[in-house]
């Protein structure tokens, strides 16, 4: 499978090391050293956490970083089918905030997918428990960076 228009990455894409087989990471232009950082951090927190050995499932994601409305995806001949697992970051959104709030997406979405789950709640509480002074706010819900 292809992605069309995605740029290779001028600087290394780094993740905790166990992700390294479990993660692809795309993009339609070249991410910011803020954006690469606090995606070596989520994924250090990811693995941290004391659930991921035991509850994490074991899928491979592509993490697609994009401000397209649209994606195109080429198959070719040799393909009869294709079951992927995707998260989707829009990059306008993440290069204003800074590293803790980015951290912050970065890792909600992939707690989505490595611990199975849609439910917003559960999966917010996760991130708390991973991302040091974050709290869950629970009036929205949603984040309290604190200090």
């Amino acid at each position: 499978m292809n992605l069309v228009d995605f740029v290779p990455q001028e600087q290394e894409v780094k993740v905790a090391i166990d992700l390294v087989q479990r993660l692809e990471v795309l993009s339609t232009k070249q991410l910011t050293t803020d954006i690469l950082e606090s995606l070596l951090f989520s994924t250090h927190y990811i693995t941290q956490h004391k659930d991921f050995f035991h509850k994490a499932r074991n899928r491979h994601v592509t993490l697609i970083f994009t401000d397209k409305a649209q994606l195109s995806f080429n198959l070719g001949d040799d393909y009869m089918g294709l079951n992927a697992n995707l998260i989707l970051y829009k990059l306008s959104s993440l290069e204003g905030k800074n590293q803790t709030e980015q951290t912050i997406i970065l890792t909600e979405e992939m707690v989505h997918h490595f611990w199975d789950s849609a439910d917003e709640v559960y999966v917010k509480s996760i991130v708390c428990e991973m991302i040091p002074n974050v709290i869950l706010n629970p009036e929205l819900p949603g984040y309290i960076i604190v200090g």
